[in-house]
């Protein structure tokens, strides 16, 4: 039997080169920009034109990664052993619920005929990745019942409706799969805040440079060192920054990134950011924040406001 092994990115697969079979990355920053529901073709589409315009990647680039690493995972049928190596943390986790929602069986277009081959899972700590063939005996062979948490999973990520993710990530999942509801609510503090219309990471961002002024790697070590499990890479995470500039973030002569009296106004919560900066036009997920958030989020309660 043929061997997949499927995870997050290049670094990861180079790592998994050691045990054989093929290797498959998933490469996608899903907690930025739009992910509505669409279906695969108009998704990869719209995913490849925000990975251009958010400057990570070309356009070409992006559609061609984007329309070879779907078509592999569609081929694979029943003669196929598929692995899935995956962290804990919000990036990861919103890519394995994309792939076991692409592998659900059903009778809606989005979902596949094909039958399956076996299908595992192995959770990966942080750290070095070492001693891979341990990790892989104890992986957890995926059932039906998580199959169907993941696309329920993914269909409220998508969804317009931000309380559909607040409803998931309130649960408990599977046992297979236990880090998607705190994934999730990860994600639900990417909306404006209540106290000051900023989301987690763009207020982490805000904070980091409290101090002094920072050049780009040192910011991303310090938001990076406030995540209790670290998600962002460099590249989505300067994107962010620059988004704050210049009304919240100003540049140094020598380039680095300042706090303005703006940005102190709103970390002291004495100013909403969303007064401050240009008209709100941001996804999370499936959620489109156009002019006027379509919802916040409560930080002392740890929910969606109502």
């Amino acid at each position: 039997m043929a061997v997949l092994h499927v995870t997050n990115g290049s670094h990861a697969a180079q790592d998994l080169q050691t045990l054989g079979g093929e290797t498959l990355t998933w490469d996608d920053v899903l907690h930025e920009g739009p992910v509505p529901a669409q279906p695969p073709a108009a998704l990869r589409e719209t995913r490849a034109q925000f990975l251009a315009d958010a400057g990570l990647t070309d356009l070409a680039t992006a559609r061609a990664r984007l329309a070879t690493r779907d078509a592999r995972l569609d081929a694979v049928d029943f003669s196929t052993k598929l692995i899935l190596w995956f962290e804990d943390d919000l990036y990861d986790q919103l890519q394995l619920l994309q792939i076991l929602d692409r592998l659900a069986t059903g009778d809606t277009p989005t979902r596949r005929s094909r039958p399956l081959g076996p299908v595992q899972l192995v959770a990966l700590p942080r750290g070095p990745r070492t001693f891979l063939r341990d990790r892989l005996a104890r992986a957890a062979s995926l059932r039906d019942a998580d199959h169907a948490f993941a696309a329920t999973a993914w269909d409220a990520f998508t969804a317009s409706d931000p309380h559909a993710v607040e409803q998931v990530a309130m649960g408990a999942g599977t046992p297979n799969l236990p880090d998607v509801a705190p994934a999730l609510q990860r994600l639900l503090e990417e909306h404006p805040s209540t106290t000051d219309g900023l989301g987690r990471t763009e207020r982490q961002i805000l904070e980091a440079v409290q101090a002094g002024p920072l050049h780009g790697p040192a910011l991303f070590t310090a938001t990076q060192a406030r995540e209790e499990r670290p998600f962002h890479g460099d590249a989505t995470l300067l994107h962010r920054a620059r988004r704050l500039e210049p009304q919240l973030l100003e540049r140094t002569e020598d380039g680095r990134f300042a706090l303005t009296g703006d940005g102190q106004r709103v970390l002291n919560e004495g100013a909403d950011a969303l007064d401050l900066l240009p008209p709100l036009d941001r996804w999370v997920g499936g959620v489109h924040h156009l002019g006027t958030p379509a919802v916040r989020y409560d930080p002392a309660t740890r929910r969606l406001a109502p």
